[in-house]
């Protein structure tokens, strides 16, 4: 249940709002799975959108990062250029 309530929402929406994060979690977590040796964030978003998920970017970020968090996923060193051209950090399953 990570969802950050900073505008301070009430149920029934919090739920709502709970059900969904927790489906963008388990989606992220089956990607994960598939790629055992792991992908940026930026990956994981363009995985998702491929498969025909509809998460945006900000809450594939967000997973990423609770998943870490929460002991799933981990951070490695090794790093990869985004469409950008910026390095983005890879996280791997635990």
């Amino acid at each position: 249940m990570s969802y950050y309530n900073t505008t301070n929402e009430k149920q029934p929406e919090l739920c709502l709002a709970w059900k969904h994060n927790d489906s963008v979690d388990d989606d992220i977590k089956k990607i994960f799975t598939n790629n055992p040796n792991g992908l940026t964030a930026y990956e994981v978003y363009e995985k998702v959108r491929s498969i025909g998920y509809n998460h945006k970017e900000s809450s594939v970020r967000r997973s990423c990062t609770d998943l870490f968090n929460g002991g799933y996923l981990i951070l490695t060193d090794d790093k990869r250029l985004s469409s950008s051209g910026r390095p983005n950090k890879v996280y791997r399953k635990k």
